[in-house]
């Protein structure tokens, strides 16, 4: 019986690891297999240039989960003390030994001074792959995505010296193939025009803000305006809201608060096109029903420009990581990727940032009695992630109605999303002076 190739190159890695990894080192990261859809094509150049991006892992993470439990958590005397970003990373990164330790260890390894950048978290440095498997006790190999035909540099194993461990998260990219190929948009998500027939079914076909309040008993209370108060809109895809669109939907489906109105503020050259002949769906829905059921705020709309081109590292034609950090805004709520469970009986893995346990993640749901989680609403339990305790009640009772079923598929003891879910599927916009109906986890998110 002869061996397939496949199998032999998965056992030459793992002997190459075992063999690299010395007795004052220690794992950090580790791959069982190569991942699937992808082969190893070869080796690359030792003298080819790879940028490496150091994750010091942060303090306190115990405290900080507290402290942001008690920002959360209506009574307590932390409640809505949210903090600054200086405070976070104050919080978590108020020592300097871990990146004095970590410099300490490059400068050991003649690492230029001028290849280091330290960042609040971060340390990047470049190095050629020969110096970066010998930093790092390693072998770097070429892989190729059988589909994309795409290449990168990656390994399947690195470690770093003892007495480092406690102060290195990790190390990328390395050991993280991401994902290639986009995520398709389901039809259902492409917003169509209403029909007469869906005008007059109401709430039992549509989506509304008044049949939200309805529905989740949402009173129309009379707050008093506070402008420290503020309401959040992020516009990415070069889509941006249009204050006619916005002003013809209050008029139609809350005339009562048609006073209400939005500021715009532009990140990274972005623009505030009243005239775009675009789409502006997902524009038009979050700033519809942001601002529509949070009882009249004071709303600002982010306009952010571009769709993040890929820029390679170092300005190479085969970038090492075709994943580039692109600028994000944190949203007030950061929904679940719209995207289908995979067909085949697999280990469920919830996607990031959804994930993390320090957002808040919403999933969508569509139908009244009962209401049902919704086809493209991803949900489970983190496999990097542990349960946050304020998850344990809830999750608890759902293991007692779940008994066995899906047993070995997921991780009981990962953080469980999504947080809250609401209604995702056929919502009354105003896009370009049209009415039309759309839907998404971002829909969700409007209302959570």
């Amino acid at each position: 019986m002869n061996a397939s190739p496949g199998a032999f190159s998965l056992v030459l890695h793992l002997l190459v690891a075992a063999l690299v990894t010395e007795p004052r080192y220690s794992v950090v990261e580790r791959l069982e297999n190569i991942p699937d859809d992808w082969v190893d094509v070869g080796t690359p150049s030792p003298s080819k240039p790879i940028e490496l991006q150091l994750a010091v892992r942060p303090e306190k993470i115990p405290e900080f989960e507290q402290r942001v439990i008690e920002i959360s958590t209506p009574g307590s005397q932390n409640y809505g003390h949210h903090m600054s970003r200086d405070e976070v990373r104050n919080f978590l990164y108020s020592s300097d030994v871990a990146p004095r330790k970590v410099l300490s260890w490059l400068n050991a390894a003649h690492i230029p001074v001028t290849s280091i950048n330290k960042y609040t978290g971060w340390i990047t440095f470049t190095v050629p792959i020969s110096q970066a498997e010998q930093l790092l006790r390693t072998r770097f190999y070429t892989f190729e995505h059988k589909k994309s035909k795409t290449t990168v540099v990656r390994t399947l194993k690195y470690s770093v010296p003892k007495e480092l461990r406690s102060f290195v998260q990790m190390i990328q990219p390395t050991t993280r193939f991401g994902q290639l190929m986009p995520q398709a948009e389901p039809p259902l998500l492409q917003a169509l025009p209403v029909t007469l027939k869906d005008l007059v079914a109401g709430c039992s076909s549509i989506v509304t803000p008044s049949c939200l309040r309805k529905l989740y008993g949402i009173s129309d209370s009379k707050p008093k305006p506070d402008r420290r108060n503020r309401l959040g809109v992020s516009g990415f895809l070069d889509q941006y809201a249009r204050y006619s669109d916005f002003h013809r939907f209050l008029y139609l489906y809350t005339p009562n608060i048609t006073a209400t109105n939005y500021t715009v503020e532009l990140i990274n050259g972005g623009l505030n096109l009243q005239d775009s002949l675009e789409d502006s769906s997902e524009a038009s829905l979050d700033m519809q029903y942001a601002a529509t059921l949070a009882d009249n705020p004071f709303t600002t709309f982010y306009s952010t420009a571009g769709r993040g081109p890929v820029i390679s590292d170092l300005g190479l034609n085969d970038p090492s990581d075709p994943h580039e950090p692109y600028l994000e805004q944190l949203r007030y709520l950061l929904d679940l990727p719209d995207d289908e469970l995979p067909a085949v009986l697999t280990t469920f893995q919830p996607l990031y940032p959804a994930s993390c346990p320090f957002v808040t993640s919403v999933g969508g749901t569509y139908g009244k009695e009962p209401e049902m989680a919704i086809g493209y609403s991803t949900g489970g339990f983190s496999e990097y992630f542990p349960r946050p305790s304020y998850q344990d009640g809830s999750v608890n009772q759902y293991f007692s109605q779940l008994g066995s079923k899906w047993e070995g598929l997921y991780n009981p003891n990962g953080r469980a999303i999504p947080d809250v879910a609401a209604q995702a599927d056929h919502f009354i916009i105003m896009d370009h002076g049209q009415l039309l109906k759309t839907g998404g986890t971002s829909a969700a998110a409007c209302v959570c």
